[in-house]
C-alpha cells in the first residue's frame, strides 16, 4: 500500500518534479545513427525555439488589402513586445510592395517599348538613306549637279548619316539600361513574390504570419507561446469587423504537441471510463456477484498505477511520449484482469471442492471452517494458478523485452512499460488479490449471491459456467473437434491462411499528426495549411546541402527535373550557413503509396551520396530498416524464452514449438484482418491506407503475449490432467473444460477493454485496440478452442515427448506446487 502510494503521488503531483502529463513529450521518437535523425538535429539546432504560424483564414485580401495592412502592422508591433520574438513575417507590406513593383515594372515596359519604336524609326530612315543613296536615278541627278552643290550635298548626306547614328547609338543605350532596370525589376519581383507567396493562400482569402521565437528555457519558451495565442485571439476579434467569418488559428511543435497530450488524456479517460463498467459487468456475470468481480479490477488498479509510476521515473533518463501511456493502459488492464480472473476462479472452484469434499454447506460455515477452506484454496490456486500466472508473466515480458533490440526510443519505452506493468500485474494477482480473497472470505467462500437467489440448478450453468468433468460445453467441443483432428487442423490452418492474405498489400507509415484529430483545432489548421499553404506544410523529404552559388541552383534544377519531384524550393536553416535547406514534394501518384515513397527515397540516396536527407519519408524508412535490422534478434529472444519457460512448465519441446507456430500464425491472420478492416473503413472506422509502423511492431509484441497468455492458461491445465490421467485425449477434453471458461471469459473482457480504448480520437490508439482486440478474438477461438485441441489430438502422446538428457534437466528445473 505505501508503495501504490507513493506511486500514486510520482503521477499526480511528481514530488516538486512535475507530475507524469506534465513530463511528457509528444515527438516520435528518433533512430540513432541514421540520416533522419541527423537532419532534425541539424534543424532542431541549440537553445529552445519555436516557429509559430499564425493562419489568417476566410479573409479575401485583395478587397481588404489596406485594412488589413493596418491590422496586421499594430498586431506585429504587439508581438514585438513578447522579449522572446526574434522575427515576424508576414506578406501584406510585402504585397503592397509587389504592387509598386509591379506597376515600376509596368511603366518600364512602356518605356523600353516606345524606346524599341524609337529605335526601329531610326533604322528606317538610315535605311531609306542608304536606298536613296545606291538609286540610280538619284545617282543621275547627283551627277547632273554642279560640283559645289554636290560637294553641299554630301556634306549634308554625311551630318544627317553621323546624327542618324547617334541618336541610335544613345537610343541603344538607353535600350541597355532600362532592359538591366527590367530584369532587376522582374528578379525583385520574382524573389518578393517567391517570399509572399508562401505566405498567400491559393484562393486569395487568407494569409499566414510567421512568428520565430527564442527563449532561454522550455518554461519561458511555453509562456512565450501561450502569449502568442493570447495575442492571436485578439487579432481574430479585431478581424471579424472586416469580415464576420475571419478565423486565425495557430500552429506550433508546442501547441500540437499540448494537444495530442491532452487528446491521450482525454481518451484514457474515455477509454476506462468505457472498458471499466463493461469488464465489471462482465465479471459480475462470471463470478455471479459484485465483490469477486472487484478484486481483479482493483489488482489492475494496482498495476497500471505501478507502471505509470516506472514510466514517470523514466521520464527524468529520456524523453516520453504520450500515447504511451494508453499503450501501457491498455497492457496492463488486460493482463490483470486475466491474472485475477484465473486466480479468483481457482479459488472459487477449490472452494467448491473442499466444500463437496468435506460434505459442508458454504451457505453456513462458521469462522473456523471458513478460515480453514480459505487457506486451503488460496494454498492450492496460489499452487496451479498462481503457478501459471508466474509463467504467462515471464513469457510475456520476453516477447515485449523483445522490442528492446530495436533502437527506436519510442519502442523501447513501450518495451520498458510493458515489462514494468507485467510485473506489476503479475505482483498484484500474487499479492494484492489473494490478500484481498483472505480479507473478504467470509463473504467470497459462499456462493455467489445469484445463486442464492434463483437458485442453484438454473442460474450456476448460465451465470456462472462452472461445467464440470465432462458434462460441459467445452469438454463436448473438444470431443467434436477431437472425433476429426484432421480435418479441423486443416479448415482452421486454411481460414487464418486467407484471413492473412492482406498483409501482402499492407502499407505502414510513421506520422506525428496521425496523433491529431482532425477535428481538433491544431488539426484543422494543418489541414488549412497542407492545402493553401503547400511549401509551409511539413515536406516529405528535406534535404540539407552544403553547396552554394551556382552549384545550389544547379542542385535545385536537378531535382526538379526528377520524374518523382513535384515541386521544390529552397529555405535558409535557422542559425546555420553551413547548410541549406532543400525541400521536396512528391508527385501525387506516389504519396498514395508508402511503398513508391520509401523507393523514392532510396533512390535518391542513392543518387546523391554525398547529402543528408531526412524528413518523414526517411525517418519512416530508417525506422522500418532498424525493424528489419533488429528483427532477427527480436525473434530469437522470443523464441528462446518462450521455449526455455514452456519446456520449464511442461517438460516438452513440442509444445512450445507448436505454441509459435500457432500463435505466428494467428497474429498473422489477425494483422491482416485488421488492415483489411481499415484499408475498408468497416464498423466506422477511418479508412487509412496504412498502419503505423510502430502500432504494427507493438501489436505483434503484445498479441504474441497475450497469446502465449492463453496457451499457459490452457496447456497448465492440460498438463494436469495428463500426469493425473495419463490419457492424452481425456487431458485435452477436461483441460479446455476447466480453462474455457477462463480464457473465454478473460477474452471477451478483454475485448471490451480493447473496444472500449477503440472509441477515442486518435488514429494509432484505435489501431492498436482493434489489432488487439482481433488477436484475442481469433486466438480465444479459432487457435484455443479448436485449433490446439485438434493438433494435441494429432500428436497424441508425442505432445509431452522430449529427449532424455532433457528429461532429465527439466525434473531439475521444473517449478514446482
Amino acid at each position: 500500500m505505501v508503495l501504490l502510494a507513493l506511486s500514486a503521488g510520482a503521477l499526480l503531483g511528481g514530488f516538486g518534479q512535475g507530475g507524469l502529463f506534465a513530463r511528457l513529450d509528444t515527438q516520435m521518437g528518433r533512430t540513432p545513427n541514421t540520416q533522419s535523425a541527423e537532419v532534425s538535429s541539424i534543424l532542431a539546432g541549440k537553445g529552445h525555439r519555436e516557429n509559430v504560424l499564425l493562419v489568417v483564414q476566410s479573409v479575401p485580401i485583395a478587397s481588404n488589402l489596406n485594412d488589413l495592412r493596418k491590422r496586421t502592422d499594430n498586431f506585429e508591433s504587439v508581438l514585438k513586445q513578447i522579449s522572446t520574438v526574434k522575427q515576424v513575417e508576414q506578406p501584406l507590406d510585402g504585397l503592397a510592395k509587389e504592387r509598386e513593383l509591379q506597376d515600376l515594372a509596368k511603366r518600364t515596359e512602356d518605356g523600353l517599348r516606345t524606346l524599341q519604336n524609337l529605335k526601329k524609326d531610326l533604322e528606317d530612315k538610315q535605311e531609306l538613306l542608304k536606298q536613296g543613296q545606291k538609286s540610280p536615278e538619284q545617282q543621275k541627278r547627283f551627277e547632273a549637279l554642279p560640283s559645289g552643290e554636290q560637294v553641299r550635298l554630301l556634306k549634308e548626306m554625311r551630318e544627317q548619316e553621323a546624327k542618324l547614328a547617334a541618336g541610335l547609338a544613345k537610343v541603344e543605350q538607353q535600350l541597355l539600361s532600362v532592359k538591366s532596370e527590367k530584369r532587376k525589376l522582374d528578379e525583385g519581383l520574382k524573389e518578393l513574390q517567391d517570399g509572399i507567396g508562401i505566405l498567400l493562400a491559393k484562393d486569395g482569402k487568407g494569409f499566414v504570419i510567421s512568428v520565430e521565437l527564442e527563449a532561454k528555457s522550455a518554461e519561458e519558451l511555453s509562456e512565450a507561446v501561450t502569449g502568442v495565442e493570447r495575442a492571436a485571439k485578439q487579432f481574430e476579434n479585431g478581424l471579424k469587423s472586416l469580415d464576420s467569418h475571419a478565423e486565425v488559428g495557430i500552429l506550433s511543435a508546442q501547441i500540437v504537441g499540448n494537444e495530442i497530450t491532452e487528446l491521450s488524456k482525454a481518451d484514457l479517460a474515455q477509454g476506462e471510463m468505457v472498458s471499466m463498467p463493461v469488464a465489471l459487468i462482465l465479471l459480475v456475470l462470471v463470478f455471479g456477484g459484485l465483490l469477486a468481480a472487484l478484486l481483479p479490477l482493483l489488482g489492475a488498479s494496482a498495476a497500471i498505477v505501478l507502471g505509470l509510476a516506472g514510466v514517470w521515473v523514466l521520464t527524468f533518463v529520456m524523453d516520453v511520449n504520450s500515447f504511451v501511456l494508453n499503450v501501457i493502459t491498455i497492457i496492463g488492464l488486460a493482463l490483470s484482469i486475466d491474472y485475477g480472473l484465473l486466480i479468483v476462479s481457482r479459488f472459487r472452484e477449490e472452494v467448491d471442492h473442499l466444500c463437496a469434499k468435506e460434505s459442508l454447506d458454504a451457505n453456513r460455515l462458521n469462522a473456523s471452517q471458513s478460515k480453514k477452506i480459505t487457506e486451503q484454496a488460496l494454498g492450492v490456486a496460489l499452487g496451479q494458478a498462481g503457478r501459471t500466472v508466474l509463467f504467462s508473466a515471464l513469457t510475456i515480458a520476453f516477447s515485449i523485452a523483445g522490442l528492446f533490440v530495436f533502437p527506436t526510443t519510442v519502442l523501447r519505452i513501450i518495451a520498458f512499460g510493458g515489462v514494468v506493468v507485467t510485473l506489476a500485474a503479475v505482483a498484484a494477482s500474487l499479492t494484492l488479490v489473494p490478500a484481498l480473497l483472505s480479507l473478504f472470505s467470509n463473504y467470497l467462500v459462499k456462493p455467489p449471491i445469484v445463486k442464492r437467489l434463483f437458485g442453484r440448478k438454473a442460474v450456476s450453468a448460465t451465470l456462472e459456467a462452472e461445467f464440470h468433468g465432462e458434462r460441459g460445453v467445452f469438454a463436448s467441443l473438444a470431443r467434436l473437434v477431437q472425433a476429426k483432428p484432421v480435418v479441423w487442423t486443416v479448415a482452421l490452418t486454411l481460414l487464418l491462411a486467407t484471413m492473412a492474405l492482406p498483409l501482402f498489400g499492407m502499407h505502414t507509415r510513421t506520422n506525428l499528426m496521425a496523433y491529431l484529430s482532425v477535428d481538433s483545432p491544431a488539426g484543422k489548421v494543418h489541414q488549412v495549411v497542407s492545402e493553401q499553404y503547400p511549401k509551409l506544410a511539413d515536406p516529405p523529404i528535406t534535404i540539407l546541402s552544403e553547396a552554394k552559388g551556382e552549384q545550389l541552383e544547379q542542385q535545385l534544377k536537378t531535382f526538379e527535373k526528377r520524374q518523382e519531384v513535384d515541386l521544390v524550393w529552397k529555405v535558409p536553416v535557422f542559425d546555420n550557413d553551413r547548410y541549406t535547406q532543400i525541400n521536396l514534394s512528391l508527385k501525387s501518384a506516389l504519396k498514395d503509396n508508402p511503398q513508391l515513397e520509401q523507393e523514392a527515397l532510396a533512390e535518391l540516396r542513392h543518387d546523391y551520396p554525398d547529402l543528408l536527407i531526412g524528413g518523414p519519408i526517411a525517418f519512416q524508412y530508417d525506422f522500418t530498416q532498424s525493424l528489419k535490422a533488429g528483427f532477427p534478434w527480436a525473434l530469437l529472444i522470443v523464441v528462446t524464452a518462450v521455449f526455455v519457460l514452456l519446456f520449464a512448465m511442461t517438460g516438452s519441446i513440442l509444445v512450445p514449438l507448436k505454441a509459435l507456430i500457432l500463435n505466428g500464425l494467428s497474429l498473422a491472420a489477425s494483422l491482416g484482418l485488421t488492415a483489411w478492416l481499415f484499408s475498408q473503413g468497416w464498423f466506422g472506422l477511418p479508412q487509412v491506407d496504412s498502419l503505423e509502423t510502430f502500432i504494427v511492431a507493438c501489436s505483434l509484441a503484445f498479441g504474441f503475449g497475450l497469446s502465449m497468455d492463453y496457451e499457459v492458461f490452457l496447456v497448465a491445465r492440460i498438463k494436469e490432467y495428463w500426469d493425473s490421467l495419463g490419457d492424452n485425449d481425456a487431458a485435452v477434453s477436461q483441460g479446455l473444460q476447466r480453462s474455457g471458461r477462463i480464457i473465454t471469459s478473460a477474452a471477451a473482457i478483454i475485448v471490451a477493454v480493447f473496444v472500449g480504448f477503440v472509441t477515442g480520437q486518435m488514429l494509432p490508439i484505435k489501431q492498436i485496440g482493434v489489432a488487439l482486440a482481433i488477436m484475442v478474438i481469433t486466438d480465444a477461438t479459432v487457435v484455443r478452442m479448436l485449433l490446439v485441441p485438434a493438433t494435441m489430438t494429432l500428436l497424441g502422446k508425442w505432445n509431452w515427448w522430449a529427449p532424455e538428457p532433457l528429461v532429465r534437466l527439466h525434473q531439475k528445473i521444473e517449478l514446482k506446487d
